[in-house]
């Protein structure tokens, strides 16, 4: 079915149930209900302060409640209730370098809330109904926020941090123990090495997340690393299971990864550690609940793994 929208990235759509939210130039467009909003975000030009320019990214609630408008490796993100179309949080990180380095760290929690970037160093899990900061406090926090991803049950958090000079550092945050301790979200490293700031992330379960790096010291070249947050050990150790030579967005269902990569969307089996089939030709950029999407040429094409 066609629809005339065009994306202003391939991080501009996302899941809804039963449909699809795209950001358009005109605003944020549900492909099946129709005009949702006028986009709430200004753009951003740093000129030459800039490390990387700023791209136009889109996320959802689970639910489908809300929008997180954001622009990754720039500086401002809002959220929109899509029931009103009305802006219920506005967000500035208020750092050049800091912000063209990494995508808006934003990510959806259960009940109304969501984590996001609230300074240069800070994130802050907010209460989307009231706008009540949960997680007030002193900042002390050398390191800095990158892409975050929940989990499914929103217990963990996966932050792909950079620290100076400047290395990669993704951690795992246990997001209630941060809540009931208060303080900044330490969380526990997985490892620290010189690689991009936006790494695809897919949570295979409540525990289980797997993670893509470069420059790896398990393989060489591209890979997924699969780890089970609940018992980490220091940095660096192996991870549970390897899956070497895969890139590309993934996401995963019913225990299994899927991966966007050059040849087509390809579906992996992580106990295993194999590639059990491949649609050729076809690259998603979202997915809802086992089916994939691409929005491409003002035509929507889809596939059911169910």
């Amino acid at each position: 079915m066609p629809w005339d929208v065009e994306l202003l990235s391939d991080r501009c759509l996302a899941p809804l149930p039963g449909d699809w939210l795209a950001r358009t130039a005109d605003g944020l467009v549900a492909l099946n209900a129709g005009f949702v909003c006028p986009d709430p975000l200004i753009a951003e030009d740093y000129g030459d302060e800039a490390w990387r320019e700023p791209i136009p990214a889109l996320h959802t609630s689970p639910d489908g409640r809300y929008a997180a408008v954001v622009n990754d490796y720039g500086n401002f993100g809002t959220v929109v209730d899509l029931l009103s179309g009305e802006v219920v949080l506005r967000l500035d990180r208020d750092h050049v370098h800091t912000a063209t380095t990494t995508p808006f760290p934003i990510a959806f929690l259960p009940g109304d809330r969501v984590v996001a970037a609230t300074e240069v160093n800070r994130l802050d899990v907010i209460d989307l109904r009231t706008g009540a900061v949960l997680t007030e406090r002193e900042t002390d926090f050398s390191e800095y926020h990158g892409r975050l991803t929940a989990s499914p049950c929103g217990r963990w958090l996966l932050d792909h941090r950079w620290v100076w000079h400047p290395d990669g550092a993704p951690a795992v945050v246990d997001v209630d123990e941060w809540l009931r301790i208060g303080g900044d979200p330490q969380g526990t490293f997985l490892a620290f090495r010189d690689y991009p700031w936006d790494q695809p992330v897919a949570w295979l379960g409540p525990g289980i997340v797997a993670i893509q790096r470069t420059e790896d010291r398990f393989f060489e070249g591209d890979g997924i690393e699969i780890y089970n947050v609940e018992q980490l050990g220091e940095p660096d150790e192996p991870p549970m299971a390897l899956l070497p030579g895969v890139t590309g967005p993934m996401w995963a269902h019913d225990g299994a990864l899927y991966v966007s990569d050059e040849a087509g969307l390809e579906g992996w089996d992580p106990e295993r550690e194999l590639r059990f089939g491949v649609l050729e030709g076809f690259r998603p950029i979202a997915h809802r609940d086992g089916v994939f999407a691409e929005l491409r040429g003002g035509q929507l094409y889809s596939f059911s793994v169910d």
